[in-house]
Parts: C-alpha cells; sequence; structure tokens
C-alpha cells in the first residue's frame, strides 16, 4: 500500500511538471507568434463583382455607363495594385507607383472608381483615421474615429492558407437631396495573422482583412509580408485642409448641387 501511494505521487509530480512545461511552451508560442506580426506590407489587387455590369435598369443610359466602367474595370485591374503597411498601432493605405493616367481614361476612371486616389492613415492607439482626397486640385484630409459597426458571421472560406470568417456592416450615406444610400461593406479576416488592419482604411477585426468587398468592387490580398523584427516607421498625412466626416459630406454635397444646377 505505502509502495503504491508513492507511485501514485511520483506520477502526480510527473504530470504537474509535463503541465508546467506545456503552459510555458503554450504561452511562448504565442507571445511569439504575435511578435512576427508586429509589423509588415500586404498587396491588394482588386476584381468586379458581375453584378457591376448589365444593371437591371430600363435606362439605356445607365446601362451603357455601367458597362463602360465594367471594361475599363476589368481591362486594367492586372495594372493597379495598392499597398498597405502597418506597425503595431498604425498603417497606412495606398496606390503603389501612383503612375500618371492623364494619357489613359480608362486607367484613370479605373483608378479614381477603386480608390486609387486616397491616402488612409489609421492609428489604433489614438483611434483615429485619416483619409486624403484630392478634389479638382485641393487636397483635404478627413478625420474620423475608427468605430465600424461589424456584424462577425460564422460562415468561413479558406483563402490560400488562411481560413477566414466572413464580416459584414452596411454604410449609410445621404446625397444632396437626402436621399440614403446603403454601401455594403464585406470582410474576410483570418485569426490567423491577428492584426487589426485591412484595406481601405477598414479594419477593427480580430484578424487581417484578407478580401475586402465595397458594393461591386473586391479586394484581394495578393502578397503579404509578414516580420517582428524590421520596424516601420509610418507617418500621417499633413498636406491637406482637415475636415470632419460631416463635414466633407457637406462639401460633396455642395460639389453634386452645382452639378446638378449646371
Amino acid at each position: 500500500m505505502i509502495k503504491r501511494l508513492k507511485i501514485l505521487k511520483s506520477l502526480k509530480k510527473c504530470w504537474l511538471v509535463l503541465l508546467i512545461f506545456y503552459l510555458i511552451s503554450f504561452f511562448s508560442i504565442n507571445i511569439n507568434a504575435q511578435e512576427e506580426y508586429k509589423y509588415g506590407q500586404i498587396t491588394y489587387q482588386y476584381t468586379i463583382d458581375e453584378k457591376l455590369k448589365d444593371p437591371n435598369q430600363e435606362d439605356q443610359r445607365t446601362k451603357l455607363v455601367s458597362n463602360t466602367f465594367f471594361k475599363y474595370l476589368t481591362s486594367n485591374k492586372e495594372k493597379i495594385k495598392y499597398k498597405l503597411i502597418f506597425n503595431k498601432n498604425e498603417s497606412f493605405y495606398s496606390i503603389v507607383n501612383n503612375m500618371d493616367t492623364n494619357s489613359d481614361l480608362g486607367l484613370y476612371y479605373s483608378k479614381l472608381i477603386t480608390g486609387g486616389g486616397e491616402e488612409i492613415y489609421t492609428n489604433i492607439k489614438e483611434n483615429i483615421k485619416l483619409k486624403k482626397v484630392e478634389i479638382l486640385g485641393d487636397n483635404f484630409i478627413v478625420k474620423s474615429n475608427l468605430k465600424q459597426d461589424w456584424s462577425v458571421t460564422q460562415e468561413t472560406k479558406t483563402i490560400g492558407k488562411y481560413k477566414c470568417y466572413k464580416a459584414i456592416f452596411i454604410n449609410a450615406t445621404s446625397d444632396h437631396k437626402s436621399n440614403t444610400n446603403n454601401l455594403s461593406v464585406e470582410a474576410w479576416f483570418t485569426p490567423q495573422i491577428p492584426i487589426n488592419f485591412g484595406p481601405k482604411g477598414y479594419g477593427q477585426l480580430p484578424g487581417l482583412i484578407i478580401e475586402l468587398k465595397v458594393g461591386e468592387i473586391i479586394y484581394n490580398a495578393v502578397e503579404i509580408l509578414l516580420n517582428k523584427k524590421e520596424e516601420i516607421t509610418i507617418n500621417a498625412p499633413k498636406k491637406g485642409k482637415i475636415l470632419s466626416e460631416k463635414e466633407f459630406d457637406e462639401l460633396l454635397k455642395e460639389f453634386d448641387r452645382s452639378k446638378s444646377n449646371n
């Protein structure tokens, strides 16, 4: 009996040692995994939802315009790339090699429609997003917070080697006639890369956004570079008049009113 008790005590000690070893290993692995994703660069390219072509409308002019833009976007999707760089608290998203599009109308419109003229900076620590845009030769920096009302679903799919989860939200905007427009935003993010960033300033999800659909434009990650040693310094955009989202929306409405009156 005494011998059996000694054996049981020895086994308990072994199990305790193994448990402690496992816990230390587990937390060490997770800490190292987090460090691997402290800095990085993601390259995105766009594709187009077929719904953009031949809209279900009787207006032939609207169909012609939509089909023309569809052709522009399709023919130029390999030429335009976007880059997201990030460090622990900040990200910066912009077009790669801001090409001269003056001589190519299709390339110009493709860049314009997919947001190629934007530079978007986010800062998690300060809870701000700065979006630099150009309108009629003037630069504006639109300042807002990072709140995005995502609804995370249980729907999953594998993109490359990453298991991704679907998140959605509806971004409501209004035009100069007070008509409400609901823009559907759909993100596929992966917890395997535990960073809170994504293309076009979207993020605040428990993982990198691998695929983002805004309306009929889909942004796909085509290259993911991650590291834990090479620090990346990110600078916020500075050249431009700073406006709140509300002020910028009013400015756009004023432009719409001016165009409709001409």
